[in-house]
Protein backbone atom coordinates (compact mmCIF):
# COMPACT_ATOMS: atom_id res chain seq x y z
CA UNK A 1 0.00 0.00 0.00
CA UNK A 2 1.47 3.81 -0.72
CA UNK A 3 0.07 6.42 1.02
CA UNK A 4 -0.40 9.43 -0.31
CA UNK A 5 -1.48 12.30 2.22
CA UNK A 6 -4.70 10.71 3.88
CA UNK A 7 -5.27 8.68 1.37
CA UNK A 8 -4.33 4.91 0.50
CA UNK A 9 -3.47 2.84 -3.30
CA UNK A 10 -5.19 -0.27 -2.65
CA UNK A 11 -5.73 -1.22 -6.14
CA UNK A 12 -4.00 -1.37 -9.43
CA UNK A 13 -4.19 -2.66 -12.80
CA UNK A 14 -3.38 -2.27 -16.61
CA UNK A 15 -6.67 -2.15 -17.26
CA UNK A 16 -9.10 0.67 -16.62
CA UNK A 17 -12.22 -0.98 -16.96
CA UNK A 18 -11.39 -3.45 -14.49
CA UNK A 19 -10.73 -0.37 -11.91
CA UNK A 20 -13.67 1.08 -12.87
CA UNK A 21 -15.63 -1.91 -11.92
CA UNK A 22 -13.41 -2.26 -8.23
CA UNK A 23 -14.42 1.69 -7.51
CA UNK A 24 -18.08 0.98 -8.37
CA UNK A 25 -18.49 -1.80 -6.44
CA UNK A 26 -16.68 -0.15 -3.33
CA UNK A 27 -18.70 3.40 -4.07
CA UNK A 28 -21.73 0.69 -3.62
CA UNK A 29 -20.57 -0.36 -0.41
CA UNK A 30 -19.81 3.33 1.02
CA UNK A 31 -16.15 3.33 0.18
CA UNK A 32 -14.90 6.80 -0.80
CA UNK A 33 -12.66 5.88 -3.55
CA UNK A 34 -10.76 8.12 -6.62
CA UNK A 35 -9.99 6.80 -9.59
CA UNK A 36 -6.54 7.54 -11.05
CA UNK A 37 -6.07 7.07 -14.42
CA UNK A 38 -2.53 7.18 -15.00
CA UNK A 39 -2.31 5.13 -18.68
CA UNK A 40 -0.31 6.88 -21.43
CA UNK A 41 -3.01 8.61 -23.33
CA UNK A 42 -1.02 8.38 -26.90
CA UNK A 43 -0.22 4.93 -26.83
CA UNK A 44 -2.85 3.46 -24.34
CA UNK A 45 -0.66 0.43 -23.42
CA UNK A 46 1.19 1.93 -20.66
CA UNK A 47 0.69 3.03 -17.30
CA UNK A 48 -1.48 1.90 -14.36
CA UNK A 49 -5.10 2.75 -13.18
CA UNK A 50 -4.72 3.16 -9.46
CA UNK A 51 -7.93 3.28 -6.75
CA UNK A 52 -6.74 5.38 -3.92
CA UNK A 53 -9.30 5.39 -0.62
CA UNK A 54 -9.68 7.63 2.48
CA UNK A 55 -7.28 5.67 5.76
CA UNK A 56 -9.79 4.42 7.89
CA UNK A 57 -11.57 2.55 4.62
CA UNK A 58 -8.45 0.60 4.14
CA UNK A 59 -9.13 -2.64 5.92
CA UNK A 60 -12.21 -3.13 4.67
CA UNK A 61 -11.70 -2.26 0.84
CA UNK A 62 -9.20 -4.66 0.62
CA UNK A 63 -11.31 -6.99 2.01
CA UNK A 64 -14.07 -6.83 -0.49
CA UNK A 65 -11.38 -6.33 -3.41
CA UNK A 66 -9.94 -10.29 -2.68
CA UNK A 67 -13.17 -10.99 -2.08
CA UNK A 68 -14.36 -9.72 -5.42
CA UNK A 69 -11.17 -11.23 -7.29
CA UNK A 70 -11.60 -14.72 -6.11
Amino acid sequence: MERSGDWVKIFESGNVSHANIIRMMLIEHDIPCVLLDKKDSIYGTFGQAELYTQSEFVMRAIQLIKKHNE
